[in-house]
């Protein structure tokens, strides 16, 4: 079997989780709505405005963020009348399986969110206009839009224009589907062939294998960088056991400590730090006495979700957070409302309206409007 066959068959076969997709279009639409209006196409601008804040999900086994591709797909292009989840199940599986494929080789010189997005708006929108997962409508939809797939790492590095990023997958995979469905079809080995894909771009290549990818994609919850969300939690954790250190130290896996050595102060792990404990709101973040001193440690062999935090000098004190927070658990609902409620409007049960109508009901046009967008 090709890569793209498996790709599409994992995207055709895996559960459309409605709770799931419930959750995590709100947090969509709270990420956009609290974005200013963008002058572009509306796969594009719900793209970027979801990107606004850095706070749109993310999978973590992967590190793409498959929400802000996917859904404004489903948003500007699904039919009145055709519940959605079967379509957000096969875009977000389509990219976690994909970006798995091209590997954190392929992640550290490329953007993984923008290659792999494309297979995930291009799935996605598949589904939307075949009217059921089928996975020769996907494999089609997908093969088509990686042939343009791609971003330049240069953007992570500099932390710009990664919101276009997503609109440019977006918008790719959306027209890709449409091209498929008028039948055009992509080159047989676009992605394994000696020109493909997977040799371009440097690909780990390993045999592709099923991600669960809308069971199992995360929001985030605390108005943080991805990589210190689970820094935030130890802080509510430890801030529990004592009170008013000097000091704190906090480790983290060497990739964190790279990628959040600032500046600005949003990639800067220990001001974030510092920050979270003076702050008696962890999801508005606003200091209300002096922050401790912090000491970042990169830890060889400690997981990316992983962190350790400590009083300084006193490391029996020590909290550990295994896992970041706000993927699949019995917390993650609160918060998310928790989340949504700081943003401000729409309100957490607007939210949950404009999601529901989507999700149940295959009718978009209320989120549109409620966006600017309709």
């Amino acid at each position: 079997m090709s890569t793209l066959a498996a790709v599409a068959g994992y995207a055709a076969t895996v559960p459309a989780d409605r709770d799931r997709a419930l959750l995590l279009l709100a947090d969509h639409l709270a990420c956009v709505a609290s974005a200013p209006a963008a002058p572009l196409a509306p796969a594009a601008a719900l793209a970027v405005r979801a990107h606004h804040g850095d706070r749109d999900d993310i999978f973590w086994p992967a590190r793409i963020h498959p929400g802000s591709v996917v859904w404004p797909v489903i948003l500007a292009a699904a039919p009145a009348g055709t519940p959605v989840a079967p379509a957000a199940a096969a875009g977000y599986e389509a990219a976690a399986v994909t970006a798995a494929w091209l590997g954190p080789a392929h992640a550290a010189r490329w953007h993984a969110t923008a290659t792999a997005g494309h297979a995930g708006a291009a799935a996605a929108a598949a589904v939307l206009l075949a009217g059921a997962r089928d996975p020769d409508a996907i494999a089609a939809a997908v093969g088509l839009a990686l042939t343009t797939a791609g971003g330049i790492g240069q953007t992570m590095r500099e932390r710009s224009p990664a919101a276009w990023h997503r609109a440019a997958a977006a918008l790719a995979g959306l027209e890709a589907a449409r091209a498929a469905a008028w039948g055009m079809r992509p080159p047989a080995g676009v992605l394994d062939g000696p020109a493909g894909v997977g040799e371009l771009l440097g690909a780990a290549a390993t045999p592709p294998s099923p991600a669960g990818a809308l069971g199992r994609t995360a929001i985030r919850p605390y108005p943080v960088n991805g990589f210190a969300q689970s820094a935030v939690a130890a802080v509510i954790a430890l801030r529990a056991e004592v009170s008013a250190p000097d000091a704190l130290e906090v480790a983290v896996a060497p990739l964190v400590a790279a990628a959040c050595a600032g500046p600005p102060p949003w990639w800067d792990l220990a001001s974030t730090v510092a920050r979270a404990w003076a702050s008696p709101d962890p999801f508005r973040l606003a200091p209300d006495r002096p922050p401790p001193r912090v000491r970042v440690h990169a830890e060889q062999g400690r997981p990316v979700q992983s962190v350790r935090l400590w009083p300084a000098g006193r490391p029996g004190d020590a909290v550990e957070v295994d896992a970041a927070p706000g993927g699949p658990g019995p917390d993650t609902v609160a918060l998310a409302e928790r989340k949504w409620a700081a943003a401000g409007a729409p309100d957490v049960r607007t939210l949950w309206t404009l999601a529901a109508a989507a999700v149940d009901d295959g009718d978009a046009a209320p989120a549109l409007r409620a966006l600017g967008l309709a």
